[in-house]
């Protein structure tokens, strides 16, 4: 993004907040999974390791 937008404040403004919004939505997210006993937590690991594959190959 910085190669393309160049490195100024609002881009830096925008990789931080989307950080910082996933830790927020994953937070609670991640607390009401975790008490759901029929979730397995290795294939819920495998599923979200595969589309953070899948975005990094579309991504630029």
């Amino acid at each position: 993004m910085f190669r393309i937008f160049g490195v100024n404040t609002e881009s830096v403004t925008i990789v931080v907040t989307a950080f910082m919004l996933g830790l927020g939505i994953g937070s609670p997210a991640g607390g009401w999974i975790s008490r759901r006993r029929a979730m397995q937590p290795l294939l819920l690991l495998g599923g979200i390791e595969l589309l953070t594959a899948t975005f990094g190959l579309a991504s630029l």
